[in-house]
């Protein structure tokens, strides 16, 4: 596989998330990826063609929406609101 399309995986072990492993295989390389501190399932992860991945990791529920067509190279999520999230 080459480097431009790379398997990502968020593999954790310890605390309440963390139990919940998550592997995902995306076409492009993901840049950025943060998770609201207030809803610990809601994960969002950021790639280098500017797609926003949303996943609700308890309901299984995922989503995609195309931001730019330049990279994402960083996120943040809220700390006050769970579906707030900061894209650069």
């Amino acid at each position: 596989m080459g480097h431009d399309k790379v398997p990502w995986s968020l593999l954790q072990t310890t605390g309440s998330f963390y139990n919940t492993c998550i592997l995902l295989v995306l076409k492009h390389r993901v840049t950025a990826i943060s998770w609201s501190e207030i809803q610990p399932d809601l994960v969002v992860s950021g790639d280098d063609n500017g797609l926003l991945g949303v996943w609700q990791v308890e309901d299984n529920r995922q989503a995609a929406h195309r931001l730019d067509k330049t990279g994402i190279t960083a996120l943040a999520m809220a700390p006050f609101s769970a579906g707030l999230t900061a894209v650069g």
